[in-house]
């Protein structure tokens, strides 16, 4: 069970990191640092897909007192994502300055995810330790 925790932990930690390369390279873009096609090269989304399915079947299976805290990490995946797909319409569009104004937003949502993160990992290794 130990084992598990640890490897629960491993993913989330990585699924954070992806997530956070791919929330600055699209920050990048709203800065007009980069293009969304730059963008897309650093990211692999397959990975962070893969990760959280992992994620979500180890709390589940083994530690589903911690699925809540999951579930508002989920809900924070999903504000950025949205304030992404958002931000990405307006920049397809040329809409420059409407992309730009996404900025704080999409910054805002981000560090609120990172919490989140934070908060669940944290809930992790404190569930692991109690093993």
């Amino acid at each position: 069970m130990r084992e598990k925790g640890e490897e629960l932990y491993e993913l989330a930690s990585e699924w954070q990191r992806n997530i956070s390369t791919q929330c600055v390279a699209i920050q990048a873009v709203m800065r007009g640092n980069l293009t969304y096609n730059q963008a897309l090269d650093l990211q692999n989304e397959a990975v962070t897909r893969g990760k959280y399915y992992r994620i979500r079947l180890l709390a589940q299976a083994y530690f589903p007192d911690i699925t809540g805290r999951l579930g508002e990490v989920e809900e924070k995946v999903e504000a950025v994502s949205k304030l992404r797909t958002y931000h990405k319409a307006a920049y397809q569009t040329g809409e420059a300055s409407a992309a730009a104004a996404f900025l704080k937003p999409f910054t805002d949502a981000n560090l609120a995810l990172s919490e989140a993160m934070n908060e669940l990992k944290g809930e992790i290794a404190v569930r692991v330790g109690s093993l």
